[in-house]
C-alpha cells in the first residue's frame, strides 16, 4: 500500500514502514526497505513534491524479490509527477 501527499518542504521523500509482525527478522525487513528505496531511487521520473510512505502489509515469499519490485514500481508509476496544490 501506498500513501502520499504533498511535501511541505517541495523536495520529495519516500519512506517505508515494515512491521516486524510481518516481517520478523530485522536483516529481512533491511533488505525490503533497501530493496524499495533502491527501486524509488531508480524511477526514471520520480515525483516532485510528494511525501510517500510504502507500507508492507504481507512478507515476498523466498525467491519473490523480483515480484516485490515489479510492485513497487507499479504503485511508484500511478503516483502523479508533481505536487497536488499548485
Amino acid at each position: 500500500m501506498l500513501h502520499f501527499l504533498d511535501a511541505p518542504q517541495g523536495r520529495s521523500r519516500f519512506g517505508i514502514a515494515v512491521t516486524r509482525r510481518v516481517v520478523s527478522d530485522a536483516t529481512d525487513r533491511n533488505r525490503l526497505k533497501r530493496v524499495a528505496r533502491e527501486t524509488f531511487r531508480r524511477q526514471a521520473e520520480r515525483p516532485e513534491g510528494i511525501d510517500c510512505v510504502l507500507s508492507i502489509r504481507t512478507r515476498p515469499g523466498p525467491g519473490e524479490e523480483g515480484e516485490f519490485v515489479a510492485e513497487v514500481r507499479a504503485l511508484l508509476q500511478r503516483l502523479p509527477r508533481h505536487r497536488l496544490d499548485p
